[in-house]
């Protein structure tokens, strides 16, 4: 009774401590991280997460702008906002912007109120029309902000920067996050007292895939004029900085 429950105590103990051996036996066969992501842990493996990043420079940007108009009646400021619209559009696509890559995201036309007061009286309307323009090289970013403003745009929502090279630095980002985990095991199997083997399962989670760009740039712009106006861009200065491309992985190391 004694001896099993002396059995009972010290496998309790090793397991806590993440180290299985066979109580007695000849020392411990792998060491253990924790479950992650589902990978099923036996007894020859040890499992890591691991972590890669990398700096790109973006080369491509999407724009949210915006058209606001006021009036006393709806009509006119429907007109004067589906006007300004169509200006905006055709600047846009003189630019050398395809139609598909302007869109059209949310149209607003609200009644405005004069609260003050013990009455509502209704003063007027106010439409708002969101577009979305994407496919912007980067150097022709500031110009075309520049200019759409003259065009017409009175609101300018967001500015995001995209990276053509966003697969092959995210590969890279994998590549780094493998060396990552396999780091950690080979600490882990180091106080352990055992090997390290190879690679036996790996899954990849969690990327963000949002700073991705993958049309070919030689068809985004106008040829001629519209890309010699970029490389002379004299807009609105543009800083956009480095993009962080990031891979997580979860793998399982074989214990020798």
């Amino acid at each position: 009774m004694m001896k099993k429950k002396a059995a009972m105590l010290c496998a309790a103990v090793l397991m806590a401590a993440g180290i299985l051996t066979a109580c007695g036996g000849t020392g411990p066969q792998a060491v253990q991280s924790g479950s992650q992501n589902g990978l099923t842990q036996t007894a020859n493996v040890i499992s890591a997460t691991g972590e890669g990043k990398v700096q790109v420079t973006p080369d491509m940007a999407e724009l949210a702008m915006s058209i606001t108009t006021e009036g006393e009646d709806a009509e006119t400021v429907r007109d004067q906002n589906r006007e300004r619209y169509n200006q905006v559009v055709a600047f846009l696509q003189e630019r050398g912007i395809e139609e598909k890559s302007i869109a059209t995201t949310d149209v607003y036309l609200n009644p405005q109120y004069d609260w003050s007061g013990n009455t509502q009286t209704l003063v007027g309307y106010t439409m708002e029309t969101d577009i979305q323009v994407s496919d912007i090289p980067l150097e022709e970013l500031g110009s075309l902000m520049d200019e759409a403003v003259s065009q017409g745009i009175n609101g300018i929502r967001s500015v995001s920067y995209l990276s053509s090279q966003f697969d092959e630095k995210y590969n890279e980002a994998l590549t780094l996050a493998v060396e990552h985990a396999r780091s950690k095991a080979e600490a882990m199997a180091k106080a352990g007292g055992v090997s390290l083997g190879g690679l036996v399962n790996v899954t990849e989670y969690g990327g963000n895939t949002a700073a991705r760009y993958t049309k070919s740039l030689s068809n985004t712009m106008a040829a001629g004029a519209a890309m010699e106006e970029a490389a002379m861009d004299t807009g609105m200065n543009i800083m956009p900085g480095e993009l962080t491309v990031e891979a997580n992985i979860n793998a399982a190391f074989a214990v020798e």
